[in-house]
């Protein structure tokens, strides 16, 4: 019997160290970015068979394994929000720019200056042989086909940019593809629950990402692999 308690005392201490460990990791963790808070999750460990001087008594607890509190269905739903989130918000910038560009605000809107331009036809036909209001017409055309040559310069120029963000995003989608292919590997070779959550929050960090830039999802595997879905 002391023996059996010495057991039980052993283990129970053992155990309640590494539930502190995961603690202190999780406490640790608080502000890292994507990391999911992990839970120790104990079995009791059985004794000898009934029957015997230590009737069935146990040997304490032990870790059975350790869980990540998060919920797969909420996850793959937050990734599918970032995913619009991301997709909106480039056509939202992307449409404030052009928008600012077809401005009417000063003197350089189209919609004045073309309906000026046109006025001063009226002026023309009231009185063919004004030299005044045929300069003033030529100007005013002058003006207006400035201001559309100016517009699609600007508009050419936005393209450029829109073009090279593009190419940045590229190469960072391409980037974090690569690094989900290797944190699988890493998921796959690793053996411990503390490591294996670790690895998968860090994934899940990049998936968020990937899914921002590309509208990704993804599927997990009974494996604890992810298959990376984009455009179907």
């Amino acid at each position: 019997m002391p023996f059996g308690i010495t057991e039980v005392a052993k283990n129970t201490l053992l155990t309640q160290q590494a539930a502190m460990q995961i603690i202190a990791h999780n406490v640790a963790n608080a502000h890292t970015e994507g990391y999911v808070r992990q839970v120790p999750v104990m079995e009791p460990i059985p004794g000898p068979p009934l029957g015997t001087a230590q009737l069935g008594a146990g040997y304490g607890a032990r870790m059975a394994a350790v869980k990540r509190l998060q919920h797969s269905f909420a996850a793959a739903q937050s990734d599918r929000q970032l995913a619009l989130l991301g997709r909106e918000r480039a056509t939202r910038d992307m449409l404030g720019q052009v928008e600012a560009i077809f401005s009417e605000l000063g003197g350089t809107g189209l919609v004045n200056n073309l309906a000026a331009f046109f006025s001063s036809f009226e002026q023309i036909g009231a009185d063919p042989t004004n030299l005044a209001a045929r300069q003033e017409t030529v100007a005013r055309a002058e003006l207006v086909a400035d201001i559309i040559a100016g517009r699609h310069q600007q508009l050419h120029a936005l393209r450029t940019v829109a073009d090279e963000h593009l190419f940045d995003h590229v190469r960072e989608a391409n980037g974090l593809a690569h690094q989900i292919a290797d944190l699988n590997r890493k998921i796959g070779e690793a053996t411990v629950d503390p490591v294996i959550n670790d690895l998968k929050s860090l994934r899940d960090t990049a998936m968020s990402r990937l899914s921002e830039l590309t509208g990704a999802y993804y599927i997990e595997q009974p494996n604890n692999q992810v298959d990376v879905l984009i455009g179907g």
